[in-house]
């Protein structure tokens, strides 16, 4: 429908898969933390076999675009996760537009529980 051909849907699959949909390819994203301080991001294409088969495919415009997205959204994660480990916090602080994401801290939190050990990592 007309929708699915400009807008973009993304999906959360908990813990650690996300989902992007746009008209002409999917971006699927794993993430496995490997320690406080690292996780490592996967992300792999998907593309209609009939776009692929196409004289002059090239994926490149959403790869280069999906790269230069994502790292600017990892320096902004790394610059707030730096702000965090600073003395003067105790805990994060969550926007309102970041309300949709509580599913995901209750989440967490039912597993590892409300407490974290001491240190720079703290619930939100």
């Amino acid at each position: 429908n007309e929708a699915e051909q400009t807008r973009h849907f993304g999906e959360l699959i908990y813990p650690n898969l996300f989902i992007s949909m746009s008209c002409d390819h999917v971006a699927v994203f794993t993430l496995q933390a490997v320690s406080p301080l690292k996780t490592i991001v996967e992300c792999h294409f998907l593309f209609e076999t009939y776009e692929i088969e196409k004289t002059g495919f090239d994926p490149s415009d959403a790869v280069d675009f999906w790269d230069l997205v994502n790292r600017q959204d990892w320096e902004i994660c790394e610059r707030v996760q730096q702000g965090m480990s600073s003395r003067v916090h105790e805990a994060g602080f969550c926007a309102p537009m970041e309300d949709l994401t509580l599913d995901i801290r209750e989440y967490v939190i039912s597993r590892i529980g409300p407490h974290l050990p001491e240190g720079p990592y703290q619930p939100l």
